[in-house]
């Protein structure tokens, strides 16, 4: 096993301060919950401000854009994050013994429909810089492929450090220099903040490739991890996609129904929910993907499935506390946060149950993934993402806002009970290897 690097100096620092405080076993867990919960807060400052000083318009805008990257994303580079977690342990097969050519062609080609889908959402409303939100966008969904496969990488080696530090300064720099764009150069808040996200994602990208620089020893780099990568990973990344697609595709869907105002009050509300919840089970979500792969990789299945319960009921125990807490005062409270009327009170308890049960998908297939069942996941959340984007087409002009916060509801509960009884039956396979051993 290679030695880790070392840290940044802030993130080295406040290692230090805290070892005395937490257990060996409790770091990682601490640390993940620092990585996700500080650039959470600056994301829960950010909205409002966004939506305060640039209009629900502009940040509807913004979140077109955001969603595009994202899709995008997921489909080019998912592939190579999922197998790079998929092998954690194995040093044989890591990113850095693939052929040169891979990661720089992948971030490339997933420009391409950001341009297709930036242009599209933003012609048709008159107040868009198309070309300023076109360009910007472009230059960030390169970047974001670089950003996240880098942080998959810094999650694969336990380089917790690096990580909350590239995504506090991310964060930062998009909030803070967005403001700048506008107030300074009078650009349109939407092309700022999608601008201030290119710079603080280098920055961020800068940080996190300082934690792997290249070693003396020369590896050779072969097709034949790039087959193995690749015949994991692209189920896995159209998974990731069409998962976005459940998550966000609703956004798209309002742009063209409705107007840009209506996407950026919808979208700034399930942002803060969302996001919430999701920053909440982060450094469960973190921490569990990596130790569940070691484990089965190295044949202790039986536990791994187990560990992967143990896991899921920690989801549900924080997730429901979330969702009763949240569907108490959660309208009025964003309400007043952000500046926006929402018009029905389903809306966001909908969206809290929503978001709470998709942190619980992520748990409810590990055992589909740990036994490579990423075909079965695939045409489960596909079928679900189908129906899940004809019914806000078909329920959005009749019901406004509060179709799809319902529609995101019933796909993450579908995907949830159909994960859970397909994966009886990888537990029902490894319980002859369980006796074997015993």
């Amino acid at each position: 096993m290679s030695e880790t690097k070392p840290l940044s100096r802030a993130s080295e620092r406040m290692t230090r301060a805290m070892a005395p405080l937490i257990s060996p076993a409790s770091r990682p867990y601490v640390l993940y919950a620092v990585s996700k919960i500080g650039p959470g807060l600056i994301m829960f400052a950010a909205v409002p401000i966004w939506t305060r000083a640039f209009g629900a318009e502009q940040y509807g805008l913004y979140s077109v854009c955001w969603v595009a990257t994202l899709l995008s994303s997921a489909f080019f580079t998912g592939w190579l994050r999922q197998a790079v977690l998929r092998h954690a342990g194995d040093p044989n097969f890591d990113l850095n013994v693939l052929p040169l050519w891979v990661m720089p062609t992948c971030a490339l080609i997933g420009v391409l429909p950001v341009i297709v889908i930036v242009w599209i959402e933003s012609a048709a409303h008159t107040s868009a810089d198309v070309v300023g939100l076109v360009l910007t966008s472009a230059l960030f969904a390169c970047l974001n492929s670089y950003y996240t496969v880098a942080q998959t990488r810094s999650q694969r080696h336990d380089h917790v450090g690096r990580f909350a530090s590239a995504e506090l300064v991310r964060i930062g720099a998009a909030l803070g220099l967005s403001l700048t764009g506008t107030f300074l150069f009078g650009q349109q808040g939407s092309v700022s903040i999608v601008g201030a996200y290119c710079v603080g994602t280098a920055i961020g990208l800068a940080i996190l490739v300082r934690g792997f620089p290249k070693k003396k020893l020369v590896v050779v780099r072969t097709p034949h991890v790039l087959g193995t990568f690749w015949s994991y990973g692209w189920p896995m990344t159209l998974w990731l996609a069409v998962s976005s697609m459940l998550l966000y595709s609703d956004r798209l869907i309002i742009g063209i129904l409705l107007d840009a105002k209506a996407v950026g009050t919808y979208g700034s509300i399930s942002d803060l929910v969302v996001r919430g919840i999701g920053m909440l089970t982060f450094p469960l979500t973190m921490k569990a993907h990596p130790a569940l792969m070691r484990m089965w990789n190295s044949g202790d299945r039986s536990r791994a499935l187990l560990l992967s319960k143990r896991y899921m009921k920690y989801t549900v125990v924080l997730c429901g506390v979330c969702v009763a807490l949240g569907a108490m005062t959660g309208s009025r409270i964003l309400e007043q946060l952000l500046g926006v009327d929402i018009e029905s009170p389903l809306i966001v308890p909908a969206l809290l149950a929503g978001a709470a049960l998709s942190q619980v998908g992520l748990m409810s297939h590990k055992p589909l993934e740990m036994a490579d069942r990423t075909r079965t996941m695939l045409v489960t959340l596909l079928s679900i993402t189908a129906l899940s984007v004809t019914a806000n087409v078909v329920l959005i002009p009749h019901l406004g806002l509060v179709a799809p916060a319902l529609v995101f509801f019933t796909g993450s509960a579908c995907y949830v009970i159909a994960t859970l009884y397909l994966s009886t039956r990888v537990q029902a396979l490894t319980s002859p290897q369980k006796g074997e051993q015993s």
